[in-house]
């Protein structure tokens, strides 16, 4: 049986503390470094564009080696996502004495232009990391799990969604509307990646429960990019009418339905005549790059939210195999090809959003009464949610597997800070969120995959095995 699943996501080396805080110090000294000699080398200058990008590339890069440096640690020593370590590197860079300052003037010196391309990077880092959400999505399994996944992911998603909106009024009672909607959104999109993390450490992922729990994650993010596109239609200001919000809704379904048509009728098609005139990587790569842009150009241009189209266009390629190219395996698809890129550009992303979370704010009572409230109404939402698994489901293991937030409710809180809908205050708690609902992931799951394997030896047999029923 999948001995791995008793084992304790934190190991108890005493040195994994001590080797993390000092990869972390190395990297932010570097950080220090490089802006120190930066800002004495131009003081006073007018740089060229050259110039510039002399700074702004080491800076960008050193930036995305120190979040991927703390994240491998964190994965390799803790059993945790890489996600935890991007964003405590962002936490640290803008709340620590001393760093901050240096940071903080280096990314506003307006010599350099930093914070302009911190921003434009972060950008792209969305849109690679929202195509491969949508290439994560394993169409046989979403569509094997849809009726049932839907249920489970809206009833996750309402549960904790209606519960927060109601608190809020009485923590910040100045948010709109459409601002508490937000928030209460943040709670809903289901890390994809996180899920598979535990369910491989664990041994189960070709499990019914980690095949239902990874449609859900899936079913979460197309909600939620489906609650991000119609609340970023209703912020340009003016009346907001419910056949608005409607048509919207309408608007966003339509065009995933048709990038899911379109990839399953021309994705092979269109690879395979492109197979014919260069059979090289590159091409492959171009196909992907250029078929999640057209359908974020798509998208923006039907009035949608850009996002919804990089998502759509990682969807419209999952049908896409490459069978067509030479030396091409199941490993080396276009998820293999975006990887290097996403590993890049993501944790810039990560980093820089964590980077506006002000750890000082979260210290008053508002901000960390908002945060128990949203992660209690999500593992309270999550419990409720697993009970319609159904048979052949653990409910505990469905439960905690599906509660990791995810990057998108980041995207989600990005997007409120910038609009103007909530404060730094609430941009800290989406943080921290996202940290708490991992950890509690990585106590709680490892201990319910051991009961219910105590239980049931055969409850997390691959999916098309034999199971033996037990009374």
């Amino acid at each position: 049986m999948h001995t791995q699943a008793a084992r304790s996501f934190f190991p108890l080396n005493p040195l994994e503390p001590l080797v993390k805080a000092l990869s972390i110090a190395i990297a932010l000294l570097c950080s220090m470094l490089l802006a120190a000699i930066a800002q004495r080398h131009t003081a006073g200058a007018t740089l060229s564009h050259e110039e510039q990008l002399a700074v702004i590339l080491p800076c960008l890069f050193l930036l995305s080696l120190a979040a991927q440096t703390v994240g491998g640690l964190v994965r390799r020593r803790l059993g945790l996502s890489d996600t935890i370590g991007w964003i405590l590197v962002g936490i640290l860079l803008t709340n620590v004495p001393g760093i901050k300052d240096v940071v903080e003037h280096t990314l506003h010196d307006p010599r350099f232009h930093l914070h302009t391309a911190l921003e434009m990077v972060s950008g792209v880092g969305v849109w690679f990391l929202l195509t491969e959400a949508g290439l994560e999505t394993e169409l046989p399994t979403l569509i094997q799990n849809a009726g049932r996944g839907t249920v489970i992911a809206l009833i996750g998603v309402l549960v904790p969604g209606i519960l927060i909106y109601i608190a809020l009024p009485a923590l910040y009672p100045e948010l709109s509307p459409l601002g508490r909607t937000l928030v209460a959104a943040m709670f809903t999109p289901t890390s994809l990646g996180v899920a598979a993390i535990f369910f491989k450490s664990a041994g189960i992922l070709s499990s019914r429960t980690a095949q239902l729990v990874m449609a859900v994650a899936a079913i979460d993010d197309i909600i939620g990019l489906l609650i991000l596109t119609t609340l970023n239609g209703m912020s340009g200001g003016g009346q907001v009418r419910i056949a608005d919000i409607l048509l919207l809704l309408g608007k966003a379904i339509a065009f995933f339905a048709a990038a899911l048509t379109s990839g399953h009728i021309l994705a092979p098609r269109f690879s395979s005549f492109l197979a014919k005139l260069n059979d090289h990587e590159a091409m492959r790569l171009m196909l992907a790059l250029f078929s999640a842009s057209t359908f974020t150009f798509l998208a923006w241009a039907w009035g949608l939210s850009p996002l919804m189209g990089a998502y759509a266009g990682g969807v419209f390629l999952t049908s896409v195999h490459f069978k067509e190219f030479p030396r091409d395996t199941e490993e080396h698809g276009v998820e293999h090809l975006l990887r290097g890129v996403k590993y890049t550009l993501v944790p810039v992303f990560i980093a820089s959003v964590a980077m506006k979370a002000n750890i000082s704010l979260f210290l008053h009572p508002k901000p960390m009464l908002l945060l128990l409230t949203g992660v209690g109404a999500l593992v309270f939402g999550k419990w409720i949610s697993a009970r319609f698994g159904g048979r052949g489901i653990d409910a505990a293991t469905l439960q905690w597997g599906a509660l990791a937030r995810g990057e998108v409710a980041l995207v989600m809180a990005n997007m409120g800070l910038a609009s103007h809908l909530f404060s730094a205050e609430i941009m800290t708690v989406a943080v921290m969120s996202m940290v708490a609902t991992i950890l509690l992931a990585s106590v709680f799951l490892g201990p319910a995959i051991k009961r219910a394997q105590t239980r049931d030896p055969g409850i997390f047999a691959p999916v098309g095995s034999v199971v033996h029923e037990h009374d």
